[in-house]
C-alpha cells in the first residue's frame, strides 16, 4: 500500500533504481514551451515562494526530479536541505507512484506553465545529455518521433528506419499495380473463385482446376517433391502385349494473360526505378542527419599540400593554436609512404615463409640468405628449375 515505503527509503530501490535508469540511460528530449523556447528556469511555480537567495535558487534549478510525476518532469526542492527521509520518500517516489496528474496549488504543473496533460511534441528535438536536471524531459515516443530526429540515435538507425519508411512505400505501391493480377486470380474466370483456398492465399496464383493428360515422357522421377500429380494404368494392346500409360495432372488456369503479363512488367519496371530512387533518397538523408549528427569529423580539417619538412605533430599544433586560437585537441601527420610500407608488409611476409623452408637453427639474415639461396640454385637440375617455377623456393624468395 502506499504506507509501505520501507522499499525505497534513501532513494534506494527497485523503483528509484528504475527511475534513475530511465532518467539517466534511456534516450530523452528537452520539452520546449508552447512557443518553441527552451523553458526559463527562473520561477517553478509551485515548488518555493518568491525571495529566494541565489544560492537556494541554483540549487533548486538542479533539482529537477527523475520521478516523473507528469510527462515532462517534475521539479523537487525541498527548503533547508534533504535530511527527512520521509520528505524524500513523499516528494519524490510517492508523487511518482501515487499522484501523477496532481497540480500544484496553481492549478500547474512542471515548469514554467508546462502542462502535465500528454500532448505531441512537434517539431525539431533537442536530445538531452544523460542525467539532464536542468530543464524538463520526456522520453522519445516510439510512434510519434519524426524521421527526421532519429539521427540523434546515429546515423545507421536514421537511415535504417528510413529505408524501412521507403521499402514499405515502395511494396504498398507495387501492391496497388498488381491488384487487378489479385482480382483477377481470385475471380470466376480464372480458377472458379479458388475454392478450399485459405483467405490469405486467395488472389494468388494457385489453381484448383486440375486435369488429368497423357504424359508419356513423363517419369515418376520428376514427381519426387508431388507424386500425386503423376498416375499409371496398364492396358493390353490389340497383340496382346501390356502396356503401361502415364498421366500427370495439368492445371487447367489461364495464367499467361495479355493483363497479367502488362501489370507483371509495369510492377517490376516500377520497383527498379523505385530502388535506384531509394538510392538517392538514402544519399540525401544521409548527409541530412550526418548535418544533425555533432561528430569529431565536423571539427576536423585536413591540409594535403603541407611542406615537405612539416611533419612533427607539435609544430602543427602550435601553428593552429598560435595562428587561429583555440584549442587542438589530436593532431596526426601521415607520410605520404604507402608504397613503402607496403613493401616492408611483403618483406616480413617473405621473410617468415624462407624461416619456414630453411633447417631449424640457421641463421637467418641478408648475407646468410643470398649464400644459401646461390647454394641451393647451383645444384638444381632441370627438374628442379621446372619445380621452382610452379611452386617457389628460397632463391625465388630471396629474389623478391
Amino acid at each position: 500500500g502506499k504506507n509501505n515505503k520501507h522499499w525505497d527509503v534513501h532513494g534506494l530501490g527497485l523503483q528509484s533504481a528504475w527511475a534513475y535508469f530511465e532518467h539517466s540511460v534511456l534516450p530523452r528530449y528537452i520539452v520546449r514551451s508552447e512557443d518553441g523556447s527552451l523553458p526559463s528556469l527562473d520561477g517553478m511555480d509551485g515548488d518555493v515562494g518568491p525571495g529566494l537567495s541565489e544560492d537556494d535558487q541554483s540549487e533548486k534549478q538542479a533539482n529537477v526530479s527523475v520521478y516523473e510525476g507528469s510527462e515532462v518532469g517534475s521539479s523537487v526542492y525541498t527548503p533547508g536541505g534533504r535530511d527527512d527521509n520521509d520528505s524524500v520518500a513523499d516528494s519524490d517516489v510517492s508523487d511518482w507512484l501515487y499522484k501523477p496528474n496532481q497540480s500544484n496549488k496553481n492549478g500547474q504543473g512542471g515548469i514554467n506553465g508546462l502542462g502535465s496533460k500528454r500532448t505531441r511534441q512537434s517539431g525539431d528535438l533537442t536530445r538531452a545529455d544523460p542525467g539532464e536536471s536542468k530543464f524538463p524531459t520526456r522520453l522519445y515516443s516510439p510512434l510519434f518521433t519524426p524521421l527526421s530526429e532519429l539521427g540523434d540515435f546515429g546515423i545507421g538507425v536514421g537511415l535504417y528506419f528510413s529505408s524501412l519508411r521507403g521499402i514499405a512505400l515502395i511494396t504498398l505501391i507495387a501492391g496497388c499495380i498488381n491488384l487487378p493480377n489479385m482480382l483477377y486470380f481470385a475471380g470466376e474466370e480464372y480458377s472458379a473463385s479458388q475454392p478450399g483456398v485459405d483467405f490469405l492465399l486467395k488472389g494468388s496464383a494457385i489453381c484448383t482446376e486440375q486435369v488429368w493428360v497423357p504424359c508419356p515422357t513423363c517419369l515418376v522421377d520428376d514427381f519426387d517433391r508431388a507424386k500425386e500429380r503423376i498416375a499409371g494404368t496398364t492396358t493390353v494392346t490389340p497383340d496382346g502385349q501390356l502396356q503401361t500409360l502415364v498421366f500427370a495432372l495439368k492445371n487447367a488456369c489461364d495464367g499467361a494473360t495479355m493483363q497479367v503479363g502488362i501489370f507483371n512488367m509495369a510492377s517490376l519496371g516500377f520497383v527498379l526505378l523505385a530502388v535506384a530512387a531509394l538510392s538517392l533518397y538514402q544519399r540525401r538523408m544521409e548527409i541530412k542527419f550526418d548535418i544533425q549528427a555533432q561528430t569529431a569529423q565536423d571539427y576536423s580539417i585536413e591540409v594535403f599540400n603541407p611542406p615537405a619538412d612539416a611533419t612533427e605533430p607539435e609544430e602543427w599544433k602550435e601553428f593552429f593554436e598560435t595562428r587561429f586560437g583555440g584549442h587542438v585537441t589530436c593532431c596526426t601527420v601521415t607520410k605520404n609512404n604507402d608504397l613503402l610500407v607496403r613493401a616492408l608488409a611483403e618483406r616480413r611476409e617473405i621473410l617468415a615463409i624462407i624461416e619456414e623452408k630453411v633447417k631449424e637453427g640457421s641463421l637467418v639474415n641478408t648475407l646468410s640468405l643470398s649464400e644459401l639461396a646461390a647454394r641451393i640454385e647451383n645444384r638444381r637440375h632441370c627438374f628442379g628449375n621446372i619445380k621452382s617455377r610452379i611452386s617457389p623456393g628460397i632463391p625465388e624468395l630471396v629474389g623478391r
